[in-house]
């Protein structure tokens, strides 16, 4: 039938009588048929006296649930990430991020970028005090996504010494 919580929740612990971790072998060995109101109850009950007439002198085993909810006793890392995670629909920009042959240093640190999530100034203002929220290139008060990537002075000479004079001249410029 399944998991006991999955079925009937706390309650169903409650009114079974039923120790809330217990193995289905201690089930067996301590639980006492009882009678419920509820037609559920009644048949978690007969499914306890049946799978305890037909028990063998095997131990309990564990069971991990898998792809479309269906108990298994090999483990698989796959079925269980998808298990946990909540699902959403891919972001637009994912393909222009997560590609084939990317390095991921790059891939990472630009999607920290696009979610808005890289440590700037503005977010260690956050944190806590005495951490140093001005830009080191070009001492703006406050360093913020846009400003680094598009308003310092710095990250433009950058790009003008790339399409200039190539690497040499991007070289000096950083000395």
């Amino acid at each position: 039938m399944g998991r006991l919580i999955d079925i009937e929740g706390t309650q169903g612990f409650i009114a079974l009588g039923i120790p809330a971790h217990s193995t289905l072998a201690n089930v067996w060995r301590i639980h006492r048929r009882r009678r419920h109101q509820r037609d559920a109850l009644n048949s978690i009950e007969c499914a306890i006296s049946e799978a305890k007439e037909r028990r063998t002198q095997q131990d309990d085993q564990a069971l991990w649930c898998g792809k479309s909810g269906t108990y298994r006793p090999k483990f698989s890392s796959k079925f269980t990430w998808q298990n946990l995670r909540n699902p959403e629909r891919r972001k637009a920009w994912s393909y222009m991020v997560w590609f084939q042959n990317a390095t991921p240093k790059f891939t990472f640190i630009t999607w920290l970028v696009i979610s808005n999530r890289l440590s700037t100034g503005e977010c260690m203002a956050q944190w806590g005090q005495g951490m140093a929220i001005s830009c080191i290139f070009c001492f703006d008060p406050m360093e913020i996504r846009e400003h680094q990537f598009f308003e310092c002075g710095f990250s433009h000479q950058l790009e003008e010494a790339d399409k200039g004079s190539g690497s040499r001249a991007l070289h000096e410029q950083m000395e």
